[in-house]
């Protein structure tokens, strides 16, 4: 869907502005407002890389995006033995990505040169 990558690479190009219409100058707005007009900012940030990943970034690297969130959860529950009973696909998994992940970077990176231009 051509229209939504551009959408998407538009919206990561530009997420280092502000949210448009939303004053952040703090002679114009209270210490307090301006907290929430900083937090709703990254907020709109954070979705917007969300929906960037899972839609451009999955497809090519899905497999270890999963793998990574499910070590992290395994890490804060102090867990990582639960990883070691897993090494078999662990190891499908890394050398399907050292195989595999210059193509799509490649892919990735002329398709951000193509929606600077």
């Amino acid at each position: 869907m051509p229209g939504r990558s551009s959408r998407l690479h538009q919206q990561m190009n530009t997420s280092a502005t502000g949210v448009s219409g939303v004053p952040l100058n703090a002679t114009r707005c209270k210490k307090g407002r301006m907290a929430r007009m900083r937090n709703l900012k990254m907020d709109v940030e954070n979705d917007k890389q969300g929906e960037f990943i899972e839609e451009i970034l999955a497809p090519p690297f899905g497999g270890m995006i999963t793998f990574v969130k499910e070590s992290e959860a395994l890490m804060e529950k102090g867990q990582l033995d639960k990883l070691k009973n897993d090494e078999v696909r662990i190891t499908q998994l890394v050398r399907g990505f050292s195989s595999t992940w210059k193509q799509p970077v490649k892919a990735l990176s002329q398709d951000a040169l193509f929606h600077q231009l």
